[in-house]
């Protein structure tokens, strides 16, 4: 083939100088000469840019990016490619880390169970830690929580994170006496349980005959009082602050009047936060007030009269006193309670006969021993009739409350009734049992001695928990 020129253009207008071509010559672009030169065979090396440049492509034209500094990243920034320094941190860590990038650490005690801390006393003041302990901070320095017993929990006092063991009792006090007593909050109590009893009702008088025609009936039994379980928080309060409490006393036994009877008296209630039965509680004690109301004394109807009316209770009400006894038939108990005080029973009436009635039993705790209550008083034709029987007292069976000797009281029995002559009298009516049993209801005569019997006072017990 014929050699043949090329003609090329160095853009100047000018033409540069063309090797002669022939079939085994190639021509290429010599970049350090800057001129197109001939060469046979093939090219072995087409060199464009610097060593390691990145070769880019744009609208046909290739052109070369320098690799700029070492650890710089190729990066597009949204027109074209280019090279950036690398933004991966390398060297010392600072501030709350330590070691060097890429993988440094977190300053702290992390991971100590026991032993030495790391870091000098670790903020707590203390060369060691217990295992399982908990750091806690405040103004100074970091606080320590160390763990006493399996169950301990995490609570707040004042303001101030601790450790403290599950519920268990720490003290017990026990108000069974008269009237207006102080409970005080022993050292670490942060809850309280108060158990009330309020106290029973008196039984009412039997009636007063007047002739030995006339028929007449028996007192009604006095109610018993009401029973309130409640759990309070005292967590508030500093060890040894006071709250008043007041023990309930029992309703009275009223004595009857001629040609009439008389209505026993209504038990109190027994309270925790103030020290007396009426008054309200103060505004510093009103968030810890709790009470069990009195039972109500029976009533002295010359016709069939209801007992009287339990007290109330948070949980468990009284039970109320029998049926009072018309035209001398004695012929309901007391009303029987499965958990708590009972009411009493009613006093014997005299029929139209003039035979003088039995009273009524007293009311009977059906659970769990099945504690009867105050028996009831025979009646009598030419005598006087026979007292009722005093109520029980109870040993409560429910757990620890048995342990510390809490009793709940049946009612006392109603006083038998007296016909006949006029010189015999019916019999009293029975006490109630301690705590919280009503009265049992007096039988009729001729006399004024058939007393109701009274009603049994409170108690307030406080079982305070860790």
């Amino acid at each position: 083939m014929a050699n043949k020129k090329v003609i090329l253009s160095n853009g100047a207008g000018k033409n540069l100088p063309s090797p002669t071509v022939s079939g085994s010559i190639s021509l290429y672009y010599n970049d350090v000469t800057n001129t197109i030169v001939a060469k046979s065979g093939s090219i072995s090396t087409l060199q464009v840019g610097t060593t390691s440049s990145m070769l880019v492509a744009s609208s046909g034209t290739v052109s070369a990016i320098p690799v700029g500094a070492s650890g710089s990243m190729f990066v597009y920034n949204g027109s074209s490619w280019t090279t950036t320094p690398s933004t991966i941190p390398v060297g010392a860590a600072g501030g709350d880390l330590t070691g060097s990038y890429p993988t440094p650490q977190v300053k702290g005690v992390g991971n100590v169970v026991s032993g030495t801390l790391a870091i000098a006393n670790g903020g707590t003041g203390r060369t060691t830690l217990t295992s399982g302990s908990i750091l806690v901070g405040n103004s100074s320095q970091v606080g320590l929580i160390a763990p006493n017993a399996n169950g301990d929990v995490l609570t707040v006092s004042s303001g101030v994170w601790g450790s403290v063991t599950g519920l268990v009792a720490v003290d017990i006090q026990m108000f069974t006496g008269s009237g207006a007593a102080t409970w005080t909050k022993p050292t670490g109590a942060r809850f309280a349980r108060v158990l009330l009893q309020g106290a029973g009702g008196g039984g009412g008088s039997g009636w007063t005959r007047t002739a030995t025609s006339q028929t007449v009936a028996g007192g009604a039994g006095g109610g018993s009082g009401g029973f309130t379980d409640i759990m309070i928080s005292v967590i508030d309060l500093s060890s040894s602050a006071t709250i008043p409490v007041y023990v309930g006393q029992g309703g009275a036994g009223n004595a009857s009047v001629y040609g009439g009877a008389t209505a026993g008296g209504a038990g109190e209630p027994s309270r925790f936060g103030v020290n007396d039965a009426s008054s309200a509680p103060s505004a510093s004690n009103a968030r810890y007030y709790c009470s069990a109301g009195g039972g109500s004394g029976g009533l002295s109807n010359n016709v069939a009269a209801a007992g009287g009316a339990g007290g109330f209770g948070l949980t468990i009400p009284g039970s109320a006193g029998a049926t009072s006894v018309a035209g001398g038939n004695a012929t309901t108990d007391a009303i029987n309670s499965y958990f708590g005080a009972t009411g009493g029973g009613a006093g014997g009436g005299v029929t139209t006969t003039g035979t003088g009635a039995f009273g009524s039993k007293g009311g009977t705790i059906l659970e769990p021993i099945n504690t009867i209550g105050g028996n009831d008083g025979p009646g009598a034709s030419n005598a006087s009739g026979t007292n009722g029987g005093a109520g029980n007292s109870v040993n409560s069976y429910f757990g620890f409350l048995s342990a510390i000797g809490l009793k709940f009281g049946t009612g006392g029995g109603g006083g038998g009734g007296s016909g006949g002559a006029s010189s015999t009298s019916g019999g009293s009516g029975g006490a109630g049992g301690n705590y919280g049993g009503g009265g049992g209801g007096g039988g009729s005569g001729y006399n004024n001695t058939q007393n109701g019997g009274s009603g049994s006072k409170g108690f307030v017990i406080v079982i305070s928990y860790a």
